[in-house]
């Protein structure tokens, strides 16, 4: 099971309401967290844990769970979704989660029949390819090979690579540049296209653009 990582959506929230799905000697696993774990330079979060009956645990350190689900959450996370506006920062948090992994036994054997087992094939394709044109990942050449299936028809994958190359990158000054404005709504409309049907995307799509047409001015 994947943590649902809580401070993706709210990098300021303080509290939240979760189950613990597991405890070992490495700790103690929830399945939702707002506990950043260690990565980048930055150490992992500290706090506090209260049980329904008030008792207080006090957490240490977070640290990151089994690799291949912790790289499939992050990947489902940055390619199925419709926010790119921390883009960047999740492309280096899943860097460092490959680079951490990728020399324990059989990680990328591991990571590849993850992915099948849960039908996350296509988000693993994506994220690989996006670590080597936006940051270099070493990701092997033959992973790239073996996971090559995973990927939509040729034309649309040489689309979207090129595609996620410019959006994942790093943008300065912060704003999105006027050239982005098509590939970003495109990549959003897939987003929805991936959640919903046809006939609740439209009217969805139609309100969404009613809206800012419609907004006042600042």
């Amino acid at each position: 099971m994947t943590t649902e990582l809580l401070f993706r959506d709210d990098a300021y929230l303080r509290t939240a309401t979760a189950r613990v799905v597991a405890t070992s000697e490495r700790g103690i696993e929830l399945d939702r967290t707002i506990f950043y774990p260690q990565g980048g330079g930055q150490m992992g979060d500290t706090g506090v844990l209260v049980r329904e009956g008030g008792e207080r645990i006090a957490i240490a350190d977070t640290r990151k769970g089994e690799a291949p689900d912790s790289v499939l959450h992050a990947a489902v996370h940055l390619f199925f979704d419709s926010d790119f506006d921390s883009r960047f920062r999740e492309v280096i948090d899943l860097h460092e989660l490959v680079t951490a992994f990728a020399n324990r036994d059989a990680f990328w054997e591991r990571l590849m029949d993850r992915a099948r087992e849960l039908g996350l094939e296509r988000p693993l394709y994506y994220a690989l390819r996006g670590l080597v044109d936006v940051i270099a990942t070493p990701v092997p050449g033959e992973v790239l090979e073996a996971t090559s299936s995973f990927g939509p028809p040729p034309r649309v994958a040489a689309w979207m690579r090129k595609t996620l190359a410019t959006v994942l990158a790093p943008v300065d000054p912060e704003p999105w540049p006027p050239p982005h404005a098509v590939k970003l709504w495109l990549l959003y409309v897939r987003s929805h296209w991936l959640r919903m049907p046809a006939h609740a995307l439209i009217p969805h799509l139609a309100r969404k653009a009613l809206r800012r047409t419609t907004a006042p001015a600042p």
